[in-house]
């Protein structure tokens, strides 16, 4: 088969023309299902007593008042409730009791504390700008006896995970269904920073991610400018620089730290110079960063270098499982924890391309090669459950006259009716199967000339599905019985596809370095495609529970953040000049997926690590089917 246009050395265009040539429970275990906090029963639990110390700039911060929250389920930011009668005071050297008998609404209920005021100096006058918080995670979780420490780094790491859920006062609250990615994000914070000695990082943090302890222990430093006294030039260099463009300067330590977190490209340099002039925490950074924004980066389980890790997707506990080109499934916790220790092997996988799950929490993968016995080395899909185990038999569906048109399946998504579609990208077709596998799209799949050389796809509200050519101009709308199609003139070499709330398909225009939106009648957006410096060979377009529109940029390895359909300037780039996380090790990255915690994670297909931008998306109902839902 000839392929046309291979303009550029995209791993797709490259793998499978080399293809066509040659054919024939504690923080470091999985977060259940049901979420990482704690008990799921309803019964409310009385919590134990516990013990804490408040600190600034490493001394005591004496006469703290401090209060015990329970995070709220009325809406994010909304609803936390003191859990004592009256907030408690630290003595003279900065501790603080908690006496048994507080009540949870639930076992699961997130407990966190903020202290405010006090004297970080028994000579200076009380400060109302410090302000500074951790959190203990679930009520079931606390010990009689435990030993927290609050401080300067841990009001970053449950900040900077908890931003999404997060007011400027210290209301952190989720919806009713969200209680895993608060639960989540609990965990995240935990894993940052140590809570009972209130260094970087927490306690069973994998030894297989890296760390962004350093870039912690620099913004500790900025908050602890703060320590003594509000009046000092230190602390109204942080209150003043904190404040984004146009924003008010934060009154405290703690809305400051939710402003700086919440726009991390501004004032970057003003930022880092006055935390440089600080040293409680080390290591810190030797240099200013490009942006505040906190990464980390997982490798192992299974993951491969080079030519390695391709589609990524969020499972409904918070897990995240990735494909790797040389046939393995990779997993892992909301941390970066692997889920199996190699990855999972066998069962069909081989040059593995697309993954997906299903509403039941299967992971189905695509797989563009096979065994020559196998569906002639045209490749199969794989059916996996939670635990590992295959669903699809030893070789993977397709195999023999039950192939349903498999020609080099390199994509796929499943419908919330568990339909699966899988995109061919050698023959041009699209096979539909049913969830167990069986093909309802006849013997060849659904085809159309329109079709040239197809790669993502991605499912609407009305159950059609929209697929993307990396050949030609077009992206294609293909009707749920398969019986309508309708190509749109709209892109340039579509190597991504998203679809938003409001119907709107968003397309990641490779070969154009621009990103396209149509509408769900099929017509061109107006100002589309939108372009701009940082946008460069797109690979991949991911949308989070606000609308924002996220681009993967293949060759300039970072990220491009768009305003969403909803907004006045529909593709307004929204990220700085130098894009997000473009010091983050970013290599090829080629897949993007939110979660429910507002975290976004990155493939990237070189290094052979999964990126995860903690805190920094808007978060969004997992697993994704059709167009994307809030949680």
């Amino acid at each position: 088969m000839k392929i046309h246009k291979l303009r550029s050395a995209h791993p797709l265009l490259v793998l499978v023309a080399g293809l066509l040539s040659g054919c024939g429970s504690d923080l470091s275990t999985r977060a259940p299902i049901t979420g990482a906090g704690g008990g799921t029963g309803t019964t409310p639990t009385t919590g134990p007593a516990f013990v804490g110390i408040v600190k600034a700039a490493g001394k005591p911060v004496v006469g703290a008042s401090v209060q015990v929250f329970a995070a709220g389920a009325d809406g994010p930011a909304k609803g936390a409730a003191a859990l004592t009668a009256a907030p408690l005071t630290t003595d003279a050297t900065g501790s603080f009791s908690v006496p048994a008998g507080f009540v949870c609404t639930t076992p699961a209920t997130q407990v966190y504390l903020i202290a405010r005021g006090g004297r970080g100096d028994a000579a200076a006058a009380a400060n109302p700008a410090l302000a500074e918080m951790a959190v203990m995670g679930p009520c079931s979780g606390i010990t009689s006896g435990s030993a927290l420490t609050i401080n300067e780094a841990t009001t970053v790491a449950a900040v900077w995970a908890l931003q999404q859920f997060m007011a400027a006062d210290g209301m952190i609250g989720a919806s009713a269904t969200n209680t895993v990615g608060l639960a989540n994000a609990m965990l995240m914070a935990r894993a940052l920073v140590n809570g009972s000695t209130g260094a970087a990082p927490g306690t069973g943090f994998p030894a297989s991610v890296t760390s962004p302890s350093s870039k912690v222990n620099t913004l500790a430093n900025l908050l602890s400018l703060c320590a003594t006294d509000a009046a000092s030039s230190g602390c109204a260099s942080l209150l003043t620089a904190a404040a984004a463009a146009g924003k008010a300067a934060p009154a405290d330590t703690l809305a400051a730290a939710l402003a700086i977190a919440r726009a991390p490209a501004a004032n970057v340099p003003a930022l880092y110079a006055a935390a440089s002039s600080a040293s409680s925490f080390s290591p810190a950074l030797p240099s200013a960063p490009l942006d505040w924004m906190l990464v980390l980066t997982y490798a192992g389980g299974g993951l491969q270098t080079p030519e390695g890790p391709t589609a990524l997707a969020i499972d409904a506990g918070g897990n995240a499982w990735v494909a790797n080109f040389g046939g393995v499934v990779s997993a892992f916790s909301p941390i970066g924890a692997p889920l199996f220790a190699s990855g999972i092997t066998g069962g069909g996988l081989n040059s593995s391309y697309g993954l997906a799950i299903d509403p039941i929490g299967n992971i189905w993968v695509a797989n563009d090669s096979s065994d020559n016995a196998v569906n002639t080395g045209l490749g199969t899909v794989t059916e996996i459950t939670a635990a590992g185990q295959f669903l699809s038999g030893a070789t993977g569906f397709g195999n023999g006259s039950g192939s349903g048109g498999f020609s080099i399946p390199v994509a796929l998504a499943i419908d919330p009716n568990r339909t699966v579609w899988v995109v061919n990208t050698q023959n041009g077709t699209v096979t539909q199967l049913n969830s167990s596998g069986q093909t309802i799209s006849g013997s060849v799949g659904y085809g159309s000339s329109a079709l040239a050389f197809p790669s993502p796809i991605a499912i609407d509200a009305d159950h059609n599905a929209w697929v993307g050519n990396m050949n030609g101009n077009s992206i294609v709308k293909i009707s749920a019985d398969g019986k309508t199609v309708l190509p749109v003139t709209c892109c340039d070499g579509v190597q991504g596809l998203a679809i938003d709330a409001g119907g709107y398909v968003w397309a990641a225009n490779y070969y154009g370095s621009s990103v396209s939106r149509i509408t769900a009648s099929g017509k061109v957006a107006n100002g589309s495609p939108y372009v701009g410096p940082t946008l460069t060979y797109p690979s991949a377009v991911a949308i989070d529970g606000a609308g924002n529109v996220w681009v993967s940029n293949f060759r300039e390895h970072r990220l491009t953040e768009l305003a969403g359909s909803d907004t006045p300037t529909p593709g307004a780039i929204l990220s700085p000049a130098a894009g997000w996380a473009s010091d983050a090790g970013l290599n090829q990255p080629l897949a993007l997926a939110a979660d429910a915690s507002g975290n976004l994670w990155v493939s990237n297909f070189i290094a052979g690590t999964v990126t995860e931008l903690i805190g920094v998306a808007a978060p969004v109902k997992t697993p994704q089917l059709g167009p994307v839902q809030q949680p």
